[in-house]
C-alpha cells in the first residue's frame, strides 16, 4: 500500500516503526564479547520497551491500513452512485422503491426541518429547510 493511500498518519507510523527497529538493531550490534565470552552490559528493559512500542505502533498502523481500505471501498461505491445518478439526470424518473432501498441505508429526522440521509457505505447528506 503506497504513501498516498495511507495518508500522513500512516507514513508517520511507518517512519516511527523504522526508527524503533533501527534502535533495536543498534542495541544488538553494540553487544561485544571479550576473550572470555563475557558480553558487554545490555539494557534489557530499554530493549523490551522499544520492542513493545514498535509492536503497538505496528498494530496502530494496521488499523490505519484497514480504515484506509474501508474508506477506499466506500469512495468507490459513492462514485458508482454518483455516476448512476448523473446518468439519470436528464431522464424522466419514476419512483423505484427497489433502487431507493439499495442506495439509502436510512433517513434520520433530526427535527421537523432537518433530515439526514445515510447512503449505503456511510456517505451522509443533511438537508435543512
Amino acid at each position: 500500500m503506497g504513501f498516498k493511500t495511507l495518508g500522513i498518519r500512516g507514513v508517520e507510523l511507518q517512519v516511527k516503526i523504522t526508527k524503533l527497529q533501527e534502535q533495536c538493531d543498534d542495541m544488538i550490534r553494540s553487544i561485544k564479547f571479550d576473550e572470555d565470552m563475557n558480553a558487554t552490559p545490555f539494557d534489557d528493559e530499554l530493549f523490551e520497551k522499544l520492542m513493545m512500542e514498535k509492536n503497538k505502533t505496528e498494530e496502530e498502523l494496521e488499523k490505519v491500513i484497514q480504515e484506509s481500505s474501508s474508506n477506499s471501498l466506500t469512495s468507490r461505491r459513492i462514485d458508482e452512485i454518483i455516476d448512476m445518478l448523473s446518468a439519470l439526470k436528464n431522464h424522466p424518473y419514476e419512483w423505484d422503491d427497489v433502487m431507493i432501498r439499495q442506495l439509502i441505508d436510512k433517513i434520520v429526522v433530526e427535527v421537523k426541518n432537518h433530515i439526514r440521509i445515510i447512503f449505503v457505505g456511510g456517505y451522509e447528506v443533511e438537508r435543512r429547510w
